[in-house]
């Protein structure tokens, strides 16, 4: 029986906290921008200072503000804010859209309360003292009037002192080093604001040139090349990406692995899309860790390479994509080779950590599913293949799967309403297709993407296929 399932952490909060983590040595990786709307419908934007999470609530951030200042009236005019919220040491931006709520003397949730007393307390006697100067906006009196005796942590709440809490619905997460990836988070309807009912996907960055631009001049005004600017703010949970068009693979792991709770018994190998990276997927082991606590995660970088159809751009991919040529497209045969030759150099170092190919899931997105399904011809006999919007690559080379893989679950998923990788195509790469323990299951509405009961068949399958987790 399938166990009870609390509400996760936002899947964002894991990136965000990466982030924050990466740049804690930045005095000024906390200060954000917000933007408001006035009553005349003007928009308005001021920095403010990030104070954590709500207690209780992952999805909800908090700052503190006045309440003599101009956003309460431009909050109860209308309550929608968003944050822009630049990282300079990994090179990232987040966009989190959401509605605030001020919290001031007279609200009567003990709760929001609690929050805004513990954020008081949190601040600087200096900090404090802020709430204690003339009226925002007013012409400047007396500077004495801006020293009078600092309220400390154990003094009562000053009534100017607010908690402004917003409560994230959206997150447009942008990465530009190593390479340019993009991700969104958006809460779905239903979903509560403790977590859980949240659609991730990756989709396409944007302002290449200016991003890239950007780069260059960050390099230049640090006085040092932009290649070794890179080299050094690269995220703290990926090693350094391979030069394009490398085939060499890191003899260092070069991915995110969310170790087990308990005894390390078995292993999930996921493969991320073109684009994307293993911290794209970190989300997963947490959403799952209670429903599998002794599965250790594996979460691979693909190397960056050229993309033929794509004019030679440079992305993170497992194979190259050749340009459109109808419905027999060449596939990248020897890249896709390669990838699995290192999926499998993957299965022989988990057995020499004591975990066995047969107590290994390996599952994948998009190219990644495509290559997780390519998986089934390796000689070792895994526990599970899971491929999410993929399709069934080298179709013309048979068999599709090794005689140790035969009786290996099998599950492919896709959604009807997938224009990255159609149904059509996911379905025509596994026609005729005559396997044991195979399944192909349809998600009506669904786009190139993940949601709620995708990640319910995601969890049943790999407790169901995990045999160490009964």
């Amino acid at each position: 029986m399938q166990a009870a399932v609390r509400a996760p952490a936002a899947p964002w909060r894991e990136v965000l906290q990466r982030a924050l983590q990466a740049n804690q040595a930045c005095r000024h990786s906390r200060y954000v921008q917000l933007a408001t709307v006035r009553p005349d419908g003007r928009p308005a934007n001021r920095t403010i200072v990030y104070r954590g999470q709500l207690e209780g609530d992952s999805d909800t951030l908090t700052f503190v503000t006045d309440a003599r200042s101009r956003k309460v009236e431009e909050i109860a005019h209308c309550p929608w804010g968003e944050v822009a919220w630049y990282f300079p040491d990994t090179r990232e931006q987040f966009r989190l859209l959401g509605r605030l709520t001020l919290v001031d003397s007279a609200t009567a949730d003990e709760r929001l309360q609690q929050g805004r007393l513990a954020a008081w307390r949190a601040m600087s006697d200096a900090g404090r003292l802020q709430f204690l100067w003339p009226q925002p906006g007013e012409d400047r009196g007396d500077d004495s009037l801006f020293s009078p005796a600092a309220p400390t942590a154990s003094d009562p709440v000053l009534d100017t002192f607010c908690l402004l809490c917003l409560d994230v619905e959206e997150v447009d997460h942008i990465q530009l080093a190593p390479t340019f990836l993009r991700h969104t988070f958006v809460r779905q309807p239903g979903g509560s604001s403790s977590g859980g009912g949240w659609e991730v996907r990756n989709v396409n960055p944007r302002i290449f040139g200016e991003a890239a631009g950007a780069k260059e001049a960050f390099a230049q005004s640090a006085g040092r090349p932009a290649a070794q600017t890179a080299a050094a703010q690269r995220p703290m949970a990926a090693a350094a990406a391979p030069a394009a068009d490398s085939k060499a693979w890191p003899t260092k792991p070069p991915f995110i692995v969310q170790p087990p709770s308990g005894q390390h018994k078995s292993t999930v190998i996921v493969l991320h899309g073109l684009g994307d990276s293993g911290i794209g997927w970190a989300f997963l082991p947490k959403l799952l860790a209670e429903d599998l606590p002794h599965t250790q995660w594996v979460l691979p970088n693909a190397p960056v390479r050229r993309i033929s159809r794509f004019g030679g751009q440079a992305s993170t991919a497992w194979f190259d994509i050749m340009p459109a040529a109808g419905a027999h497209t060449q596939q990248d045969a020897e890249g896709m080779k390669d990838t699995l030759s290192y999926v499998e150099h993957l299965l022989e170092q988990q057995a020499a950590a004591g975990v066995p190919p047969s107590q290994v899931i390996i599952g994948g997105f998009s190219q990644g599913g495509a290559m997780a399904l390519l998986a089934l011809r390796s000689h070792h006999r895994l526990a599970g293949v899971l491929a999410l919007s993929a399709f069934m690559p080298l179709t013309a080379e048979q068999p599709l799967f090794a005689d140790a893989n035969v009786q290996t679950p099998t599950l492919m998923t896709h959604g009807d309403a997938d224009q990255v990788i159609t149904l059509e195509r996911a379905q025509r790469s596994v026609a005729g297709l005559t396997k044991p323990n195979f399944e192909f299951r349809v998600y009506p509405g669904l786009a190139h993407a993940v949601r709620d009961d995708l990640l319910d068949d995601i969890r049943a399958f790999l407790t169901t296929h995990l045999s160490s987790e009964a």
